[in-house]
């Protein structure tokens, strides 16, 4: 039997598992990515990881989901923040293909993990998904039929800049946002609260907590609407780490009717993830396999 090398790049971590042609998972690990190092010398982590799986499966092929913006016809990253040095114009596709004899695809992380959510997951069935990511940033995704729409230049759904009232989702709707408005609300210092303990403290009555959470809620709900409107989904996905949060994504639900007409909000499902942290590795397998017409 087939099987693929799926691998999931991140800024802090690399995530790896075999698939086969059923998107079936395998096993699952992981590995610090040392993103200082430069992917020249990271990638080659990633190499050694292929060729370990290759004693253990028949390994046919290579899919990336990759954080960053990435050319998925060519397999480039065509740009990066500074967190992963010397990665923007670097050919993964390339590098990949040429140290382990293997055909390889690339598909940006949250892309991957909306296409993920699309054929096989919350958003199977609808003819057009929608897909949030919310962690750090803000990231997202869009499908039609299946298919990832990446738009000219590979920017497509970069819904973290997206306009919010003065500012932008990402800036509103992050959990970093919400952590440095709890922070400058109760006069703490940079880095002393995360996403997990400000919803632990709104459940027991913090105030500050909870406010915080509504403009996170809002500030996302407004997001929507308006990607609503030049989109039309049918179905929306929500993921990330924190709509884990029920109240979270409860909010989001019930605060989206009020930025769209009710046409909208009566035809379009807004739907929890539901992949986790396998999305991007699933999602990365469903693009090698389209760009390949596995069966």
């Amino acid at each position: 039997m087939p099987y693929y090398a799926c691998i999931d790049i991140g800024g802090t971590a690399i995530k790896y598992s075999a698939l086969n042609g059923k998107a079936e998972i395998q096993f699952s690990s992981s590995m610090p990515t040392g993103a200082e190092r430069g992917p020249s010398v990271w990638l080659m982590d990633v190499v050694r990881v292929v060729e370990e799986m290759k004693k253990n499966y028949d390994i046919k092929g290579i899919a990336v989901s990759s954080t960053a913006m990435i050319d998925s016809e060519k397999g480039t990253v065509v740009f990066s923040l500074p967190q992963v040095p010397d990665y923007t114009g670097f050919d993964v596709k390339g590098f990949l293909e040429r140290h382990c004899q293997l055909p390889c695809e690339v598909e940006n992380d949250v892309n991957s993990m909306v296409l993920a959510e699309a054929v096989a997951g919350a958003g199977r069935g609808y003819e057009s998904v929608l897909g949030l990511a919310v962690g750090t940033g803000i990231g997202g995704g869009f499908t039609l039929n299946g298919k990832l729409y990446h738009g000219a230049t590979f920017s497509a759904c970069e819904l973290g800049y997206v306009k919010v009232g003065d500012s932008d989702l990402e800036h509103t709707g992050s959990t970093t946002a919400l952590c440095r408005r709890v922070e400058k609300a109760k006069g703490d210092p940079c880095g002393s609260w995360n996403g997990l303990r400000i919803f632990e403290c709104a459940l027991n009555g913090d105030e500050i907590c909870r406010r915080e959470i509504e403009f996170m809620a809002d500030s996302i709900a407004q997001g929507l609407g308006t990607l609503s409107y030049i989109l039309n989904p049918a179905a929306i996905v929500l993921g990330g780490g924190v709509m884990d949060q029920r109240f979270l994504f409860d909010r989001v639900k019930e605060l989206y009717p009020s930025y769209v007409k009710p046409v909208l909000a009566e035809n379009t499902a807004i739907l929890p993830a539901f992949f986790g942290n396998e999305a991007g590795m699933i999602g990365a397998f469903f693009h090698f396999k389209n760009k390949h017409s596995i069966t």
